[in-house]
C-alpha cells in the first residue's frame, strides 16, 4: 500500500482506523495538506485538536522535506494535548511498517523530516528551520505569546494552523480570525453529527446532552455559551466586559467539594484618598491550582489617613493568615504612600502600576485592562464564585466597559474613569480590588502570579 497517494478520507480510514465523515472537518483537512494559513475557531469537543494532529502526521508522510513545528499556550498543555494525539497517530504509522521513529519529544522519518514540539517560552527553537515545506501548528492559540506572530511573519512557512477556543476578541488568535490572509474554519457544537443526530456517532466528542447541560447552565446569550458551544467570539455584549448572565452564574456558583483544598488566600488592596474616595480590600481563596477561585470578603474604608486604612488592612491579613507577598496593591495615586507605610511597618506587600505595560502588550493597552480581562476569563470558565459578594461589586462590574476609542495601537483599553464619571458612575474601587485579588492568588507555572 502506497500511503503517500491516499486521499485524506482513505488515509484516515487505512492509517488511523476511522472514517472522517463530518464534511466540514474533511474539507479543512484537505485544504491544510495543500498549505496556506488557517484560523480554526471551534467549540469544545468538536475534534479540532484531534483532526489537526492527523493533519500533522499526514503532512509528514506527504512531503519528503516536511518539518512540522508545534507549540501551544504552555509546554504542559502541548505535551498533554495535541502532542499525545500526534504520538498515537505516528505509532499507527509504525505499526503499518512505515519507517518512522517515535520518541517522547521527537517524531521523525529521517534527519531532515520530523515533527517537533516547541515550548512557547523558547522562541530560539524556531531559529535555523529551513525547508520548502515547513508547517507551524499553534494549538490553544488564544494563549500564545506575541513572538509567535513575529516568527511566522519572518519565516513564511508553507502551512500555518492557529487553533483555539474563541474566548476573547483579542490576541493572536483573534488577529488570525480577522486577517484576510487566513482561511477561517468555525466549528459549532450544534453542527456536530453527534448533536444533530442525537446519538454518539463519533466517540469522545461532544454530545447533544453536553450541549443541553451548557445551555441550561449558561444561557444561550452568555459569552461562555457563544464561545464554547457555538465556537464564535463573544462580541454580542458590545463594549460591556461582564454580562448579567456571567455575574449571576458567579453569584450562584458553589465550589465543588473535590476542589475544596485551599492552596492560598490573597488580598487585593485598592487605596483611596478618603473623603468620598474610599479604599477597598477583597480577599479571594484559590482552590487546587487555579481550579476555582472563591470570594471570601470585601471591606471598604473611607479614612483620610493612610495609617488608619493600613491598620484595617493588617487586621484583615492577620484574620485570614494572609502573607504580605499574597497582597497586591495598585501603587498609583493614594497607593504610593500606602505601600510605603506598609513597608515601613514591616509588611512587604506587592505593588503593581495599573498604567504600566501589560504582559500581553499586543492585546491590552495597560495592566488594568489585562487584569479586567483576567476576571472575565474566570467568569466565562465558571471557576470564579462570587457567592456572598456585596451588590455594590456587581453594580460596578455590570457597568464596566471597554473604551470605544481603544488606544492608538488598536489595543483593548478600559473606559477611562473620567468617562465613567460623565456617565454618573462612581470609581469602580471594589472591582479594582477584585482584579488585584485575583492576580494575587492566581498561579502561573507554579509561581505566584504577582510582581513588585
Amino acid at each position: 500500500m502506497n500511503i503517500v497517494t491516499l486521499s485524506p478520507r482513505q488515509f484516515t480510514a487505512q492509517v488511523f482506523g476511522h472514517e472522517l465523515y463530518w464534511k466540514p472537518m474533511l474539507d479543512m483537512y484537505e485544504a491544510m495538506l495543500e498549505g496556506g494559513r488557517h484560523s480554526v475557531s471551534g467549540a469544545n469537543g468538536v475534534g479540532k485538536s484531534w483532526t489537526i494532529a492527523e493533519v500533522a502526521v499526514h503532512y509528514l508522510v506527504k512531503y519528503p522535506d516536511a518539518l512540522v513545528l508545534i507549540t501551544s499556550s504552555s509546554f504542559d498543555q502541548l505535551m498533554n494535548g495535541v502532542w499525545r494525539y500526534i504520538s498515537k497517530n505516528a505509532e499507527r504509522l509504525r505499526a503499518l511498517g512505515v519507517p518512522v521513529r517515535v520518541g517522547a519529544r521527537h517524531i521523525s522519518m529521517g534527519r531532515d523530516r520530523f515533527i517537533h514540539p516547541i515550548s512557547p517560552s523558547k522562541p530560539e527553537s524556531f531559529a535555523g528551520i529551513h525547508s520548502e515545506h515547513v508547517a507551524v501548528i499553534v494549538d490553544e492559540g488564544s494563549g500564545v505569546p506575541s513572538w509567535i506572530e513575529e516568527t511566522l511573519e519572518g519565516n513564511n512557512p508553507h502551512l500555518v494552523i492557529i487553533s483555539y477556543n474563541p474566548l476573547r476578541p483579542a490576541g493572536y488568535a483573534y488577529k488570525s480570525f480577522c486577517d484576510p490572509g487566513y482561511t477561517k474554519w468555525t466549528f459549532s457544537a450544534l453542527d456536530h453529527p453527534n448533536v444533530k443526530q442525537r446519538k454518539r456517532l463519533i466517540p469522545r466528542a461532544v454530545t447533544y446532552e453536553d450541549v443541553q447541560r451548557k445551555l441550561q447552565s449558561w444561557g444561550e446569550a452568555s459569552p461562555a455559551y457563544i464561545a464554547r458551544v457555538l465556537g464564535q467570539f463573544p462580541e454580542a455584549a458590545g463594549n460591556r466586559l461582564y454580562t448579567a448572565t456571567a455575574l449571576e452564574n458567579a453569584r450562584r456558583l458553589i465550589v465543588p467539594d473535590v476542589a475544596a483544598t485551599t492552596v492560598l488566600l490573597g488580598m487585593g488592596y485598592d487605596a483611596g484618598f478618603g473623603g468620598g474616595d474610599p479604599s477597598d480590600m477583597t480577599v479571594l481563596r484559590m482552590h487546587g491550582k487555579n481550579e476555582y477561585f472563591s470570594f471570601v470578603s470585601q471591606e471598604e474604608f473611607d479614612y483620610a489617613k493612610i495609617a488608619l486604612t493600613n491598620t484595617q488592612a493588617i487586621r484583615i491579613m492577620k484574620h485570614h493568615n494572609i502573607l504580605p507577598r499574597h497582597v497586591l496593591l495598585d501603587k498609583t495615586g493614594a497607593g504610593i504612600g500606602t505601600i510605603q507605610d506598609m513597608h515601613a511597618r514591616g509588611y512587604k506587600i506587592r505593588g503593581v502600576n495599573f498604567s504600566n505595560t501589560a504582559r500581553d502588550d499586543d492585546s491590552y493597552s495597560d495592566v488594568a485592562t489585562e487584569m479586567a480581562y483576567e476576571v472575565q476569563s474566570v467568569l466565562d470558565e465558571q471557576i470564579l464564585s462570587l457567592a456572598g459578594a456585596p451588590q455594590e461589586l456587581f453594580d460596578e462590574m455590570i457597568a464596566r466597559q471597554i473604551d470605544d476609542d481603544g488606544d492608538r495601537k488598536g489595543r483593548l483599553k478600559l473606559e477611562p474613569k473620567k468617562k465613567l464619571k460623565a456617565r454618573g458612575l462612581p470609581s469602580p474601587n471594589r472591582l479594582d480590588s477584585l482584579m488585584l485579588a485575583l492576580r494575587a492568588v492566581k498561579k502561573k507555572s507554579g509561581v505566584n502570579y504577582v510582581f513588585g
